[in-house]
């Protein structure tokens, strides 16, 4: 998707246990933002070493928020269910429901989204130390037979046959 947004980087917050395609796991730097219809949060960049992710949580929340929207490229993903906060103030799962409370929205009169935003591209917040593009893959879909929804359709042309066999025999 292609966004036009405000971020707010002084309420920006580390999202842990993320797993880039490669294996590598470590933390996305999530920052919220107020797009023009709504307001959303954007996961900007992955970093590996916790260490470095705090540092640069700290650089981030210095930033000043966006006064102008700008574009954002990313991919629309749908939120997790929600896990407890971490001891050092991190989440440990990208929950929209969990994250809208802890932020210090501006302006309260529009919608949150539901889901949120990956920028799996290069942007100004990878240039960062330590900072990647996020990589994710598809989302795995089953294309395997469904049992159940044979057997209701075999049980529905049973009774269509007995409902026009006991409808012959009146």
């Amino acid at each position: 998707v292609l966004v036009r947004a405000k971020l707010l980087p002084t309420d920006a917050v580390l999202v842990n246990n993320r797993v880039q395609l490669d294996g590598s796991q470590g933390s996305w730097l999530v920052i919220p933002a107020i797009s023009e219809f709504g307001r959303t949060f954007i996961a900007v960049g992955f970093i590996e070493d916790p260490n470095i992710a705090l540092e640069v949580l700290d650089q981030v929340k210095l930033m000043p928020a966006s006064l102008s929207y700008q574009p954002l490229d990313g991919r629309y993903l749908p939120s997790e269910a929600p896990l407890e906060q971490t001891a050092n103030g991190n989440f440990d799962s990208m929950s929209v429901a969990q994250l809208v409370n802890f932020v210090n929205w501006p302006d309260a009169s529009n919608g949150v989204y539901p889901g949120f935003i990956a920028m799996t591209k290069v942007s100004k917040f990878t240039d960062l130390k330590a900072v990647d593009p996020i990589e994710i893959g598809l989302s795995k879909t089953d294309a395997g037979l469904n049992w159940l929804s044979l057997f209701y359709a075999l049980e529905w042309i049973a009774f269509a046959l007995f409902a026009v066999f006991m409808w012959w025999r009146l």
